[in-house]
């Protein structure tokens, strides 16, 4: 009983310390936090500057979005709260110019996706790798065979045993993982390969990727035509103000 009434008694000093500590690392840990998104979030509109994508940030989420190389984008980071918990993620989706409509629903294999597969008509489309390491639901076999390439079949076994995640879907390709993605470098290079499978897919839409050199190129054509403009403006204006002597000299001898 005394012991009871000790532990609901005040508090000793070395208590009221460990809690004065753990509610400063907390704070701490909270500063940190909103600091390191503040600086993805400028590392993003970096990012979606030099890509052509508007950049939006708000409470808790950073979205880029707009058209890149043909089709439409979005990179969205935000936060699921449960509690007094904070989870972040990272999805990259890349929307096709129409639908499938193959009713095309693929997902990565996992150990719970092989049990799921007694439970649900699921279909190999005859590319080893492929069928190893994805899980295909479609109306239709054949016409998604005829659909997806070959050369999209191991493009697409590289990105999963890469980085991880990749659905395919009637709509388009999405990436989600764990976490806000740091490097500008690796959310680009992310990004880029969705692009170019929608461009196994879809190779009318697809666009070339501005290089430097053609960046480069451009920047020489626009200046070159404004400085011809500008000797256009010049010469012409030469020519005006030589009219204009010889007649003002006429005016001064009047």
């Amino acid at each position: 009983m005394n012991s009871l009434i000790l532990a609901e008694g005040p508090r000793g000093p070395i208590e009221m310390l460990a809690l004065v500590i753990v509610a400063g690392m907390v704070v701490a840990w909270m500063v940190y936090t909103a600091k390191q998104r503040k600086q993805i979030a400028r590392k993003r509109a970096v990012l979606g500057q030099k890509l052509g994508l508007r950049t939006r940030e708000s409470s808790g989420r950073v979205l880029m979005e707009g058209d890149y190389r043909g089709f439409q984008v979005e990179v969205d980071m935000f936060i699921q709260r449960s509690g007094r918990t904070e989870l972040e993620f990272t999805r990259v989706s890349v929307v096709f110019p129409e639908s499938l409509r193959l009713g095309l629903k693929v997902t990565r294999r996992t150990l719970v996706g092989k049990l799921g597969n007694v439970l649900r008509n699921t279909t190999k489309l005859g590319h080893h790798a492929f069928d190893e390491n994805f899980i295909t639901v479609a109306r239709s076999r054949r016409q998604a065979r005829q659909r997806l390439s070959e050369d999209l079949f191991r493009a697409m076994v590289r990105f999963v045993n890469s980085r991880g995640h990749l659905d395919l879907d009637d709509d388009g390709f999405s990436f989600e993982t764990s976490g806000w993605i740091k490097e500008n470098s690796k959310l680009h290079a992310i990004l880029k390969q969705l692009v170019e499978m929608a461009g196994a897919v879809f190779p009318d839409a697809l666009r070339e990727a501005p290089t430097r050199k053609r960046k480069l190129a451009h920047a020489r054509a626009s200046s070159s035509k404004k400085r011809k403009l500008g000797s256009k403006k010049a010469s012409s204006a030469r020519s005006r103000l030589t009219k204009a002597v010889p007649r003002r000299r006429k005016a001064l001898k009047r």
